[in-house]
């Protein structure tokens, strides 16, 4: 399973080596954010994790429109089978 884990900006180093400790597999790092590779089930709380996500799903888009279609497509397609009964924000 992979995650996307996000840390205070700095602190990428520490929270690899962090997630090392507990079988994870460190992919690629960026400022304020890893992610890890885990072979089994991730059940660790970890120290210097602001946000775990797991299977991240990477989007790309040549403009910030095409951008904003795909997010809204996944939305739509995460919410479809759910009903929203309160008023949106």
């Amino acid at each position: 399973m992979e995650t996307l884990i996000t840390c205070k900006e700095g602190c990428e180093k520490i929270l690899a080596n962090e997630a090392a400790l507990y079988h994870g597999k460190l992919q690629t790092k960026g400022r304020g954010w890893i992610i890890a590779q885990w072979n089994n089930a991730f059940l660790q709380e970890l120290c210097f994790a602001y946000h775990i996500l797991k299977d991240p799903l990477k989007v790309g888009a040549p403009s910030v429109n095409v951008l904003t279609e795909k997010l809204l497509d996944l939305f739509t397609a995460h919410i479809k089978e759910k009903r929203i009964v309160e008023p949106w924000p």
